[in-house]
């Protein structure tokens, strides 16, 4: 088996993999307990106002991705669709982590400047777990991905003349 043959085989699998995590995240908090009546009608607010948040960035950065991605994919040499499916999938996650692990963060400082009974507080329980999750997605694995994005970009943009050049393929 060629490079060529496992980046076909890595890179979808990859991506299929993690938006399978970020599912079975989902289902998990899901299933936890909604709290008390006072912590629902809180979650609702901010449920609300997260939504409205996101719906706006997606359509702000949506367009741009897309667009970026089928200039990829089409300016590409035949078979290199993989930087294309990186970089939409990269995008993707690189926003949920973002946003994520930044709203839960957010969620426990709030809890402990005093709202909602304060430290110590069942809503501020519910915050320490979420930013427990929360941490390692806005400070490492988003960035990270944020960083791989990039990486990919300029190795792509800088190699690309010498595949052109010496007449390297990847099959």
């Amino acid at each position: 088996m060629d490079l060529g043959q496992i980046v076909d085989i890595s890179v979808p699998l990859t991506t299929i993999f993690a938006l399978a995590v970020i599912a079975l995240l989902y289902l998990w908090l899901r299933k936890q307990d909604a709290g008390t009546e006072r912590m629902q009608e809180i979650a609702h607010f901010i449920q609300m106002g997260a939504n409205v948040f996101l719906r706006r960035e997606f359509l702000t950065i949506t367009p741009f991705v897309v667009v970026l991605a089928l200039l990829l994919l089409v300016t590409m040499p035949e078979g290199n669709w993989q930087i294309a499916l990186g970089f939409v999938g990269g995008a993707t996650l690189a926003i949920f982590m973002f946003n994520a692990g930044g709203a839960w963060d957010n969620a426990k400082k709030y809890i402990e400047e005093g709202h909602l009974g304060g430290k110590g507080s069942e809503p501020h329980k519910a915050g320490v777990i979420g930013d427990t999750f929360g941490d390692p997605l806005k400070d490492t694995a988003g960035p990270s991905l944020h960083i791989l994005i990039k990486l990919q970009n300029v190795l792509a943009i800088t190699l690309l003349p010498l595949f052109y050049a010496y007449g390297l393929h990847w099959h």
